[in-house]
């Protein structure tokens, strides 16, 4: 993350290894955001505008970086986090990529 992602996400990277991934997808901000955990700790929220940082749940951590992008890549780990939504410039086809590395 660089530059105003860094601020509201508390953080400048985030690193996954590849056997961690169970899967990947483009959804809709909505879609995401639907089951979204409501509790975040630490990060940034703003209804309809941004939301990042680390969020906790039942279902288990998730890292969310998204401003006001339509689609968002979802990728769905096995681990202590359990999914990372960000937002990217080419959702489809850096899903592609990832589902091609992981194979």
């Amino acid at each position: 993350m660089t530059g105003t992602d860094a601020l509201w996400a508390l953080r400048r990277r985030l690193r996954v290894p590849l056997d961690a991934v169970a899967g990947v997808y483009v959804l809709s901000r909505d879609a995401a955001e639907e089951d979204r955990p409501r509790f975040r700790a630490p990060g940034t929220h703003w209804p309809g505008r941004i939301t990042a940082g680390i969020y906790h749940g039942s279902g288990g951590r998730q890292f969310w970086c998204v401003r006001r992008s339509a689609e968002v890549l979802v990728v769905d780990l096995a681990g202590a986090l359990t999914r990372v939504v960000v937002e990217v410039d080419d959702p489809y086809g850096v899903a592609g990529t990832i589902a091609a590395a992981t194979g």
